[in-house]
């Protein structure tokens, strides 16, 4: 994947309207992280309210590995989202 910059904008408007995308993107991203987050916390049968420690580790772990592509897949998207919408609205 080539690298692409927030601040290699032309201008400083466009400098702020990749932010202003970049990090609206990544606030979505971080709510859908953590709403898959409560809804695999609940598959397993726990709630957000069960201490650590009162969990057996295979939930522990089981909860985990299921996260993990969860969040590579919807930080891969997002990033790939702000690359095209800066490309799209050339910015």
């Amino acid at each position: 994947m080539d690298q692409f910059k927030i601040s290699d904008g032309r201008t400083s408007q466009a400098r702020r309207y990749r932010a202003l995308i970049a990090y609206t993107s990544l606030i979505i991203a971080s709510l859908l992280i953590l709403l898959a987050g409560h809804e695999v916390i609940n598959y397993f049968g726990l709630n957000l309210d069960t201490r650590i420690r009162d969990v057996s580790g295979w939930k522990t772990f089981a909860v985990f590995i299921s996260m993990l592509p969860i969040v590579a897949f919807t930080i891969w998207l997002t990033l790939i989202t702000i690359k095209k919408l800066c490309l799209k609205l050339n910015i």
